[in-house]
C-alpha cells in the first residue's frame, strides 16, 4: 500500500494527514518541538505508523508523496520575529517572494509587501555579465 502524507509544523502542534490508495484519511496531532521542529515531524510520522500498525521504517518506505508545510515559517514572517535575510533570484523571478496566493491574511496590496514587514519591495540590482562586485552592477 502507498500513502500520500501531508505534514504541517505549527508552533504548538504538528499535524499529519495520511491518505491510502482507497482514499481513507487518517490524521494525527502531536506536540511541536520548538527546540528541533524536525523531531515533531518524526513524532507525527511515528504516530501515523503506529495507527496503521506499521513500523516507522515500513511506513516511510510506503510513502508515495510527502508534502511539508510550516505554519511556524508563516508566523515568523507575520510576527516579524525572523532574522534579516536577503534573496538572490534569477532576473524575471524577483517577484517570487511577493506572490502571496490563497493565504487568509492576504487582504493587502501585494505590490507593496506585507504591512510593515521586512518584505517591502526594493529596487533590484542585477550584475551584468555574471557575478560582479557591487560597484559594477546596474539598476534595472
Amino acid at each position: 500500500m502507498s500513502y500520500l502524507v501531508g505534514i504541517d509544523i505549527g508552533g504548538t502542534f504538528t499535524d499529519c494527514a495520511i491518505v491510502d490508495r482507497s482514499g481513507r484519511l487518517l490524521t494525527t496531532k502531536v506536540p511541536s518541538t520548538p527546540q528541533d521542529f524536525s523531531q515533531g515531524m518524526m513524532d507525527a510520522l511515528q504516530t501515523g505508523a503506529q495507527a496503521l500498525d506499521l513500523t516507522l521504517d515500513d511506513f516511510c518506505r510506503d510513502i508515495a508523496f510527502l508534502s511539508h508545510g510550516t505554519t511556524v515559517g508563516t508566523n515568523t514572517i507575520i510576527q516579524k520575529k525572523g532574522a534579516r535575510v536577503g534573496l538572490i533570484t534569477t532576473r524575471g523571478h524577483e517577484d517570487a517572494i511577493h506572490i502571496i496566493n490563497d493565504l487568509s491574511f492576504c487582504t493587502i496590496d501585494c505590490r507593496g509587501g506585507l504591512p510593515g514587514s521586512k518584505l517591502a519591495r526594493r529596487p533590484w540590482t542585477f550584475p551584468t555579465g555574471g557575478w560582479a562586485p557591487p560597484s559594477t552592477t546596474r539598476r534595472s
